[in-house]
């Protein structure tokens, strides 16, 4: 299980770049590449027993801003082929995904976390998947 999650979560989004992927398209095909990374409270708000999932998240969150600042030093023109790259780093805030689902029911999850959740739930202040 805590490999699948470290597979999931941290290494597959960094073992290719998008420049590695955007470099096997014919460049005609791309005029730009628009990145989107969907973050979490947790990639800077330590969860008691998320620890995997926030370091998931810290690490993407880390990954996409080097990409951005990198970005910015790619020169205007240059014999290599270029394809400009807009990374955005978006926190929708509370999600109410089926993980969420689990942390509130879970016996075994942070009881604190779950109550937040739970509360939350109740008070309708998790963000829609399904709009």
């Amino acid at each position: 299980m805590i490999q699948i999650l470290i597979d999931v979560i941290w290494l597959s989004p960094l073992s290719n770049s998008i420049e590695d992927i955007a470099s096997t398209m014919a460049p005609s095909m791309i005029r730009s590449v628009h990145l989107v990374n969907v973050s979490s409270i947790t990639a800077v708000l330590p969860c008691v027993t998320m620890s995997l999932y926030c370091a998931g998240k810290a690490a993407r969150d880390m990954y996409h801003a080097v990409l951005a600042e990198e970005q910015k030093k790619k020169p205007a023109s240059s014999s290599q082929p270029y394809t400009p790259i807009s990374v955005l780093n978006y926190a929708p805030g509370p999600m109410d995904t089926n993980m969420q689902a689990t942390i509130r029911e879970a016996e075994a999850a942070d009881p604190t976390l779950g109550t937040v959740y739970t509360d939350m739930k109740t008070e309708g202040k998790l963000v829609d998947c399904e709009v």
